[in-house]
């Protein structure tokens, strides 16, 4: 049920029930009647709020390619007027050397055009160095189920079918735009990379060819925590983790990496094959150690849990938060896709755990 509707100059924001949107998202005005009138609301759950914010000129850089011309201009047309600067081109080939020349915050691709379709150059934009994780939005004639599940095999992160609403593609177009950029932003102010820029780092590595290890992290326990001491000492052991992730890479000059955070204690580390024995080891080293400062509270009589999805049980001597680290390399053993790799991983990491003495440090070595 929508709640309050309320205007300004440069705000517009919707206050709804069971929001489809969990994210903030940028958008013309004029979209507002589209999606109010679709129902964005369920009829029970948490309040939240959608935001729209006019916002200056070429907040965004799109490329849209449709050997359409009209299509291509209509679309431009619509997303200019919503502040983003359009760059149009009528062949595949084109959008990719396009892509390379501007750097857009968003690639809108046709399926069917000339030179080369969409489905490859989604593919070449995933192996490429820099653009790998620019949103990618396709559009097509054809809108059934297996056409869109391929497309977004082949790297897209939404499709659209023709004909379509272009308040709706303007609202999708913000919305990956407005994503990809904070995820970006992300890097440059000290947070870590958030689940969508991750998956898309892993594959662009295995599309590369490149030799790495998968470093699935996860702080066990948080739960307990939270329930026992609440949400703060929680987000301090999570914040912990994740500083000691980073700092540990700078110390063993491995600079070949990457961080990723998928959410609560859950971290992704891409590292060399070659070093991430002596990273994990380090990272549960400097874990351990810097945990000492809570110990007071954790050396409260608690059951550990082991990771969400495995049978609880207590484990005499061990504390009440613990660090698991499951570790995945491509050097003997092909994976397909980012999600294959990572679940491998979990998987690994899932083991039980066989002493307390031992760091729970486990590989897959199967190939």
């Amino acid at each position: 049920m929508l709640k309050a509707l309320s205007c300004d100059e440069t705000r517009i924001s919707v206050h709804v029930t069971n929001a489809v949107w969990r994210d903030p998202v940028y958008l013309h005005r004029s979209a507002v009647p589209r999606l109010c009138s679709k129902g964005l609301a369920g009829a029970d759950g948490d309040a939240r709020f959608l935001s729209w914010r006019a916002r200056g000129s070429s907040m965004y850089k799109v490329v849209i390619a449709d050997d359409e011309k009209e299509i291509a201009d209509i679309v431009a047309e619509a997303l200019a007027e919503r502040g983003f600067e359009c760059h149009q081109v009528y062949r595949g080939d084109a959008a990719f050397e396009k892509a390379v020349e501007v750097k857009p915050d968003l690639l809108i691709l046709d399926i069917f055009m000339p030179g080369k379709n969409g489905y490859e150059v989604c593919r070449e934009v995933r192996k490429h160095s820099m653009l790998y994780p620019v949103p990618i939005l396709l559009l097509s004639a054809i809108g059934s189920e297996p056409e869109i599940l391929y497309g977004l095999a082949q790297g897209a992160d939404d499709y659209i079918p023709k004909p379509f609403d272009i308040n709706e593609l303007a609202f999708r177009a913000a919305k990956l735009a407005d994503r990809y950029v904070r995820s970006r932003e992300a890097g440059t102010d000290g947070r870590l990379a958030e689940r969508d820029l991750t998956l898309k780092t892993i594959s662009n590595k295995l599309a590369r060819g490149d030799d790495f290890a998968l470093c699935y992290v996860e702080v066990a326990g948080l739960a307990t925590v939270s329930r026992r001491f609440g949400g703060e000492l929680r987000d301090a052991i999570v914040n912990l983790a994740g500083n000691i992730l980073k700092d540990s890479v700078m110390e063993l000059g491995i600079y070949e990496s990457f961080i990723g955070h998928l959410g609560a204690g859950h971290f992704i580390c891409l590292v060399e094959t070659g070093k991430y024995e002596v990273y994990c080891r380090r990272v549960m080293e400097e874990f351990a150690s810097s945990l000492q400062k809570f110990r007071p509270l954790l050396a409260q009589p608690l059951q550990f849990v082991l990771p969400e999805g495995t049978e609880k049980r207590p484990v005499s001597g061990l504390p009440a938060v613990q660090m698991c680290i499951g570790v995945a390399t491509n050097r003997k053993r092909e994976f397909k896709t980012a999600l294959d790799m990572l679940r491998v991983s979990d998987e690994v990491k899932r083991k039980p755990l066989r002493s307390p003495k031992d760091a729970p440090i486990f590989v897959d070595e199967r190939y």
